[in-house]
């Protein structure tokens, strides 16, 4: 199985003071192929940041729920007030 650093993502997690120690270091080589190192990831529908802080999580699910309120507003008309 051969990776492809275009499709690939890979983070380093740590806290901030010791993420300033490897600031420098871009990419990660794995099995001969070079991946770019990430700020955030996302896997299983959760978005994870290096510092594992869950602040772009937190702003992606209120966007998300802010769309699907506005979005109610469309089918208002044919909801009862029961």
């Amino acid at each position: 199985m051969a990776l492809s650093p275009d499709k690939s993502e890979a983070i380093l997690l740590g806290t901030r003071q010791r993420a300033h120690s490897y600031s420098n270091l871009a990419t990660v080589n794995v099995a001969g192929s070079r991946i770019p190192l990430a700020d955030h990831i996302k896997i299983i529908g959760i978005i994870l940041d290096k510092n594992l802080s869950m602040y772009d999580h937190v702003n992606a699910v209120c966007k998300s729920v802010r769309y699907h309120i506005r979005a109610l507003r469309h089918i208002r008309s044919s909801m009862s007030d029961v």
